[in-house]
């Protein structure tokens, strides 16, 4: 599953088609680090606030 810079689900890709996707030079791997981190805060923050509206 990948998301966006908010957190969001933008798409989700087998292993097969996210390699197949690399070899192909579609898809490009980004720097881990922060980015990572501030997507996974924005999820957790997201399924929390989904979790205290139920």
């Amino acid at each position: 599953m990948f998301v966006n810079r908010m957190g969001l689900k933008s798409c989700e890709k087998t292993k097969t088609d996210l390699a197949n996707d690399l070899k192909r030079k579609h898809t490009i791997v980004l720097e881990q680090g922060l980015l990572i981190d501030r997507a996974m805060n924005a999820l957790t923050s997201s399924l929390s606030q989904k979790a205290s509206t139920l």
